[in-house]
């Protein structure tokens, strides 16, 4: 069901949140449940968000309070496009808002902005042209 490959998205998100929370950078993630859909990458972006608040909650009681929240991008391939979204925490912007890193990115897939602020962008760059 429809519900379901959310959940699935959901849950592929959560554990890629997780793994990115431990990174003290920017990091670039290919999805493989979400199919180049925008809504299942939407989902697994909100599920990497829970994950890793759940990992700063723990690390803020522990030395390691002192990292900064990484910067997560996720890429997702479908038949016909890929879909990139990337969330910047307010702390890393000095260094790259997401304006900037789906800019770059999508300057070399040749593909278009649907939304973008300093902290979340979302991209999709078409099928053709030997990109992807």
């Amino acid at each position: 069901s429809g519900r379901g490959i959310v959940i699935m998205a959901d849950e592929e998100g959560y554990r890629h949140g997780v793994e990115i929370a431990g990174q003290e950078d920017f990091m670039t993630v290919s999805l493989e449940k979400s199919d180049g859909v925008l809504s299942m990458v939407e989902a697994a972006m909100a599920g990497a968000g829970r994950g890793a608040e759940e990992v700063y909650i723990k690390m803020s009681s522990s030395d390691l309070s002192i990292w900064k929240k990484a910067g997560r991008m996720f890429v997702s391939p479908g038949k016909d496009s890929l879909v990139i979204m990337c969330a910047v925490p307010e702390e890393r912007k000095g260094a790259a808002s997401a304006k900037e890193w789906l800019g770059a990115v999508l300057a070399a897939c040749g593909g278009k902005v649907v939304s973008q602020d300093e902290c979340a962008a979302t991209g999709v760059c078409e099928a053709g042209g030997g990109v992807f």
